[in-house]
């Protein structure tokens, strides 16, 4: 049995809420939204050197309307017995198109576009979709991104690690400041690079200790992408999943199954 393939029900939908962190990337990259006003509650003042780092990224989000790069993804979960590696691409567009293509161990594409998440699996002729529309502001608070500092400053309590442990990056850490968000992200630690300042690294950790962590590499920053890069050709046969099985930050699960022939 391969990596990617588990026995159903909870090793399932671990994975394949994990395969979906990987839109945290994208979204990292994404121009920054507009801060909201700084909250009155008292806070310790943040470290001039975190607010630096935070207000060169977006500055460099600022200019980011395309974005591709190779992406190594590492998933240590409770239910493997090793950590899993997962290879593919990834790539955006402004205002928040995202596609990202896993070439190892198994062929997945999933794309985000226009409030819709939809997923072609190969090997199982699967295809997965779902409506996101109303949540896709929520994953971005989640995963502390594309936001601007103040507004990353007001959600998460933000440091800067005496010494980072990825060469020529500044590494963040960021711990979500209400307890609801805690139980599901413990933890970040994002890389920003000192060359684009831009984030190259990013690791997760999970309320239950569980984490995911990607790698850029061949970082390609305002390409020209085909035309027909965020769309997916549904074949004909394919067994159709309306919801993404297990994704539990979207408070939603796989219902209701058919064919692309029962529709036509």
């Amino acid at each position: 049995m391969t990596p990617t393939r588990p026995c159903p029900d909870r090793p399932l939908a671990r994975r394949a809420a994990a395969a979906f962190l990987a839109a945290g990337l994208a979204a990292a990259l994404a121009p920054a939204v507009p801060s909201a006003p700084a909250s009155s509650s008292k806070k310790p003042p943040v470290d001039p050197a975190v607010r630096a780092v935070l207000q060169r990224m977006e500055q460099a989000q600022s200019q980011v309307t395309s974005f591709k790069a190779k992406v190594t993804e590492t998933r240590r979960l409770a239910v493997l017995e090793k950590p899993e590696i997962l290879r593919g691409e990834f790539s955006f567009e402004s205002p928040g198109k995202m596609r990202w293509d896993y070439r190892e161990p198994e062929q997945r594409t999933y794309v985000l576009a226009d409030g819709h998440v939809i997923g072609w699996i190969p090997s199982q002729n699967r295809v997965e979709k779902m409506d996101v529309q109303r949540r896709e502001a929520r994953l971005r608070r989640m995963f502390a991104i594309g936001q601007g500092a103040d507004a990353l400053l007001k959600d998460f309590a933000v440091t800067l690690a005496a010494a980072s442990s990825v060469p020529e990056a500044d590494e963040l850490v960021l711990v979500p400041g209400s307890r609801r968000m805690r139980k599901r992200v413990a933890e970040i630690r994002m890389w920003v690079d000192r060359g684009n300042d831009l984030p190259r690294q990013l690791r997760l950790v999970t309320g239950e200790g569980d984490s995911v962590e990607f790698v850029l590499s061949s970082v390609q920053v305002n390409p020209k992408l085909a035309a027909d890069a965020f769309t997916v050709t549904i074949p004909k046969g394919a067994k159709e999943v309306r919801g993404i099985s297990g994704l539990s930050i979207f408070g939603n699960a796989a219902e209701e199954t058919e064919t692309v022939e029962d529709r036509m």
